[in-house]
């Protein structure tokens, strides 16, 4: 005899109800719930929903290092770039001239004089914000009576550890 249409969906949602006990009992006797402590487990994070995706900041790019003893105040860049720079300077600035650098980006300059490593006046510098373009700039500063040592001065500027640019300048009498 066939059952009544309000019968089966009865009987329909009696046997969902005993399907889901009988999973939660299941689950229930896989944790062990028999009164034992449990080693500590990690508690599994949260994962990020997926967003849109970023878009993705253009390659930095650098210049040559360009060799001056001042800093223009409108640009950052160099006021009086040089091929030499004279004994008598109060002054170096190796510039460079960056675009695409991305915030925490972090750069080292190393020194050398006539090639030996100067340990003592590397220079580190943590990029705060995103630059569309810019003057990175590391300077030098000699307050001694006798002038700067005459010779080659060169500088290399790493990014994150990976050296992007390098430059020399010559240190002439003057």
């Amino acid at each position: 005899m066939p059952l009544h249409p309000a019968n089966r969906s009865t009987r329909i949602r009696h046997a969902l109800r005993l399907g889901v006990v009988g999973i939660l009992t299941l689950a229930l006797v896989a944790c062990g719930g028999g009164g034992e402590s449990a080693s500590p487990t990690a508690t599994p994070q949260p994962t990020a929903t997926a967003g849109p995706t970023p878009t993705a900041f253009p390659t930095p790019t650098f210049s040559q290092v360009t060799w001056g003893t001042a800093i223009d105040a409108a640009t950052g860049g160099p006021a009086d770039a040089m091929s030499q720079i004279p004994s008598s300077a109060s002054a170096i600035t190796a510039f460079v001239e960056t675009a695409a650098i991305p915030a925490g980006t972090t750069f080292v300059a190393t020194w050398a004089i006539d090639g030996a490593p100067i340990d003592a006046l590397t220079q580190t510098v943590t990029v705060d914000a995103d630059r569309a373009a810019g003057w990175l700039t590391f300077t030098l500063t000699w307050s001694g009576e006798n002038p700067w040592p005459r010779g080659e001065l060169s500088v290399t500027i790493a990014m994150n550890g990976t050296q992007v640019t390098s430059g020399a300048v010559e240190i002439v009498r003057g």
